[in-house]
């Protein structure tokens, strides 16, 4: 049984769908060959072994070149899902630097507060009406 190498198994492009076409198509083919080959051999009388022999060989073939169709197509999937990944992990790092960048806003805020509030109550420490207010307004800082 000949295989038809125009086609390398192991291509590895951005379109291949043709060649994946082509060599599924191929290996249909081939199994109809075994199966009518098979048939075939069933009419003839032949000796058991020399039977068993021809009737699963050429399907043992197809099913390997079923196994090769589909280990290049699981390695063009495994292409394109790390290609994922990586578009992914760049969304992701942009994100988290964006994260990053607000966060430490955020704490520079609460510092200038904490020292706003600090500055309050270092000039205020002997009225009694701003004390409450300083509480207050700790208390939702250090919350946030």
């Amino acid at each position: 049984m000949e295989v038809d190498e125009d086609i390398p198994s192991e291509q590895v492009c951005g379109n291949c769908t043709p060649a994946l076409e082509a060599e599924k198509k191929r290996a249909c083919e081939q199994l109809i060959v075994a199966q009518e080959n098979a048939r075939l051999l069933l009419i003839v009388e032949t000796p058991m072994n020399l039977l068993y022999f021809q009737m699963v060989h050429p399907v043992r073939e197809f099913q390997l070149q079923m196994l090769r169709f589909e280990v290049h197509s699981l390695k063009l999937e495994k292409e394109r899902l790390g290609e994922e990944l990586v578009a992914v992990r760049n969304q992701v790092g942009m994100q988290n630097s964006r994260v990053d960048t607000i966060s430490y806003r955020i704490a520079e805020l609460e510092h200038r507060v904490l020292r706003h509030l600090q500055l309050i109550n270092s000039t205020t420490k002997n009225d009694d009406f701003c004390e409450p207010l300083y509480r207050l307004d700790f208390l939702a800082v250090s919350s946030i």
